[in-house]
């Protein structure tokens, strides 16, 4: 999915992640802990790319919501990610709502807004 692979320690990072949030749920809504590579399109306030797309890997999703692994700290709170669901590539347009340190990683929860047709 993205152009640029996520590095092997975040991608172990994000599935002992996974593991760790399935055995874990609190949440009556449903949550898919995958950990997948995504490619994340930070947007401005007219929902123009700001500079080149990111590596992430996915930590959870639900209808409503992705919980997203960067390599470092992100800045941006509207983007784009593009990825793959059951074999069809999705994009979908997320605010982020909060970030958090997980040494030496981001970890940031977003709001799913909607789906898009192809790029914002």
């Amino acid at each position: 999915m993205p152009d640029v692979a996520p590095s092997p320690a975040l991608l172990r990072f994000a599935e002992r992640q996974s593991r760790i949030a399935r055995v874990t749920e609190r949440r009556t809504e449903g949550r898919h802990f995958i950990a997948q590579p995504v490619s994340v399109q930070f947007l401005d306030a007219n929902r123009q790319p700001i500079g080149e797309p990111h590596v992430a890997v996915t930590r959870a999703i639900s209808p409503s919501g992705i919980g997203l692994l960067f390599e470092g700290a992100t800045e941006h709170d509207l983007a784009t990610v593009r990825l793959n669901i059951d074999g069809e590539e999705v994009h979908l347009l997320v605010e982020i709502r909060w970030r958090r340190l997980m040494e030496p990683f981001e970890y940031a929860g977003g709001q799913v807004l909607r789906e898009l047709d192809g790029s914002p």
